[in-house]
């Protein structure tokens, strides 16, 4: 009897641990499990169910937000810029092939030295592969070059050259310029349907709103009392959360239709129409330096133009800036008709002196569609603008409020059980 305390010291100790690090965890969940079973265990699960199901739909709602705030902040200061740098480096290289070959039957430089040295300095400033484009460039304008000066001193070798290097321009670099283009104008497309798309974590909200109805009817059940005015206010603040939300979804899906209507799709159209009608200027052009007819031409020629109409055309555009251009395509259509004339019959000097003394309707019409594509593209980005993003600290405020709320709630009927 007297040895007992010795026994209970022998107990080892990693026996005893062990059996404490069992036995009470069980005893814990067991105490736990009673007490969820019971009416203020049911409403304290309930409170927190609906808080983490609150805090995770908010949460996620801002991350969201936030993304699109990010992406919003990228099409404006990288993508939509890239894009444009692109349209002006083909249409810098298109103008400097045009006035190379109008030049070279003209024997000045003009303003081909000014077009080339541009398309070389956006070749610097622009995203994507642009190896090919800045390979053949110096080749090209050495082409030319060699052309001026066999031109010069009589050679008609230098008709050859020039015709090489148009060839590497219109098969080989402006292909690529092109394909550059379209590229940086799909990514501004895409980005700009994300935006107005429907945000997923919205759902979120929906859901946790609707939890929130049925958590309110559960506890009205139990407690036999009129809805809880903190689980209402809750409610109304999820609510708000949720409408807020669900309108400025739809308002950035509207807003994304009319600014692909007014904007994006005019753009589209405008530097399509320039671009071919830049390609029309070349066939004209060359037609000089190899002295052929325009007859095979003809047909992209009209084919060009319905284009440039179809793009004048679309609603929204400054009505003096566009009937600028139709002046201009109208004066275009007519000496192209009697170019075509003129070298048909082998009126080369008439040809020449028609293409290249005088002003160019070609260039009114390529200055109007250039001013109608800035004042386009100013727009649409006006509109990208206007996609709100501003949801995050509304969100996160108005379902931290509404968490509060439920505990406010919460706390007089659970004292109730004290």
């Amino acid at each position: 009897m007297n040895d007992q305390w010795l026994d209970v010291q022998s107990r080892s100790r990693l026996s005893a641990f062990w059996h404490d690090s069992v036995t009470y965890p069980i005893m814990w969940s067991k105490k736990l499990l009673r007490f969820l079973a019971t009416t203020p265990g049911k409403m304290t699960t309930l409170v927190v169910v609906l808080s983490v199901v609150l805090l995770s739909a908010g949460l996620s709602m801002a991350q969201s937000s936030a993304q699109r705030h990010a992406d919003l902040n990228t099409l404006i200061g990288h993508t939509e810029p890239v894009a444009n740098i692109a349209q002006d480096l083909y249409s810098s290289l298109s103008l400097a092939d045009t006035e190379a070959s109008a030049s070279f039957v003209r024997g000045t430089n003009d303003n081909y030295v000014e077009y080339i040295q541009k398309a070389a300095l956006l070749v610097t400033q622009t995203d994507g592969d642009i190896a090919n484009i800045a390979t053949q460039l110096p080749v090209y304008t050495g082409l030319v070059e060699t052309a001026r000066a066999n031109n010069r001193q009589g050679h008609p070798v230098g008709v050859a050259y020039m015709s090489e290097a148009s060839t590497l321009m219109q098969e080989s670099i402006l292909p690529a310029a092109s394909q550059l283009y379209l590229n940086a104008a799909e990514q501004v497309s895409t980005a700009q349907r994300n935006l107005a798309r429907p945000q997923i974590p919205l759902i979120g909200l929906v859901v946790a709103l609707v939890l929130l109805v049925v958590g309110q009817i559960w506890l009205a059940h139990v407690t036999r009392r009129r809805f809880n005015a903190w689980f209402l206010l809750a409610t109304v603040l999820m609510l708000v959360s949720t409408a807020w939300v669900g309108t400025t979804n739809w308002l950035n899906y509207r807003a994304g239709s009319v600014a692909y209507e007014q904007a994006a799709e005019p753009l589209e159209l405008l530097t399509e129409a320039r671009i071919h009608a830049q390609r029309a200027r070349t066939d004209e052009t060359l037609a000089l330096v190899w002295r052929q007819s325009l007859e095979n031409s003809n047909h992209t020629f009209s084919t060009t133009l319905k284009r440039v109409d179809k793009a004048l055309s679309k609603p929204g555009l400054d009505p003096a800036e566009v009937a600028a251009a139709r002046n201009a395509m109208n004066t275009w259509r007519a000496s192209h008709e009697e170019l075509t004339n003129f070298l048909n019959s082998g009126r080369y000097e008439e040809a020449l002196k028609l293409t290249t003394e005088g002003p160019s309707a070609f260039t009114d019409l390529d200055a109007a569609l250039d001013s109608l594509i800035d004042s386009t593209r100013v727009r649409l980005r006006t509109e990208i603008r206007g996609v709100d993003t501003t949801q995050v600290n509304v969100v996160i405020g108005l379902t931290i409020a509404a968490v509060l709320a439920l505990w406010l709630g919460i706390r007089p009927r659970l004292q109730e059980y004290l």
